[in-house]
């Protein structure tokens, strides 16, 4: 792998640039090899831009998932790093 963590080739800018600017017709799932799910999404034009919106909400955050369940990241992660999970930010 590059400097870019990468799944099976597919960038992170890729994928974010076109789920901004294509993602209402799912192209960004058919890149990371969602293809059922690349469909449903251009046929709804984007799940009425809702499924659009959340997809680049995850993406952003680097949660979004390529069709084997492996993050696409913007960066190498060094060390034990892990993202935090949500229940850990609510003070309880």
């Amino acid at each position: 792998m590059g400097h870019w963590r990468e799944m099976e080739g597919k960038g992170y800018w890729w994928l974010f640039f076109l789920c901004l600017f294509f993602g209402t017709f799912g192209w960004h799932r058919l890149y990371v090899g969602k293809v059922w799910s690349g469909v449903i999404m251009c046929l709804t034009v984007g799940g009425v831009g809702v499924l659009w919106v959340v997809d680049l909400l995850f993406i952003i955050l680097g949660r979004f998932k390529d069709k084997r369940g492996k993050r696409i990241r913007p960066y190498r992660l060094r060390g034990n790093f892990s993202y935090p999970k949500l229940s850990e930010h609510t003070g309880h």
